[in-house]
């Protein structure tokens, strides 16, 4: 495959139909059957139908779309660095719906086999993300 192929599967495939389009059925198409996802701060990794269950939950609560920042292609291996902006529409972990408009942003790297994605590691602003939704206390300056 070439660069192009591997930076369009990510972007267009996965990033615009799957994860914003909300055709996850994308996801058995594009990933291996036994891959596996990796977060940052997790402490087990995943496998596909985990992880479609995590986008759907994501999906519902913030109808959120990504921008891809920016693309890096070594060998079979994919960076994607992205910003996701939503609005918190859904209850999300137990956090009832807000209302707020979101920006949040992470890196991903997909790491590919024989054309399909076998690994992903992710790591996202969870924090930044918690602090709009008034999730977690914020500290504030003391003159």
């Amino acid at each position: 495959m070439s660069v192009e192929d591997y930076k369009t599967i990510v972007r267009d495939r996965f990033y615009r139909d799957a994860v914003d389009g909300g055709n996850l059925d994308l996801v058995d198409e594009l990933f291996f059957p036994n891959c596996t996802f990796y977060a940052a701060g997790s402490s087990e990794p995943v496998n596909r139908d985990v992880f479609k269950q995590y986008l759907g939950m994501f999906r519902t609560a913030f109808g959120f779309q990504h921008t891809i920042d920016d693309q890096i292609v070594e060998g079979e291996k994919v960076v994607a660095r992205w910003t996701v902006h939503g609005t918190h529409q859904q209850e999300f972990r137990g956090i009832t719906p807000t209302g707020k408009p979101l920006t949040y942003s992470g890196i991903s790297i997909f790491r590919f086999a024989n054309s399909k994605i076998q690994e992903v590691w992710t790591s996202m602003d969870e924090l930044g993300l918690l602090k709009q939704l008034d999730a977690i206390a914020t500290k504030t300056q003391v003159s």
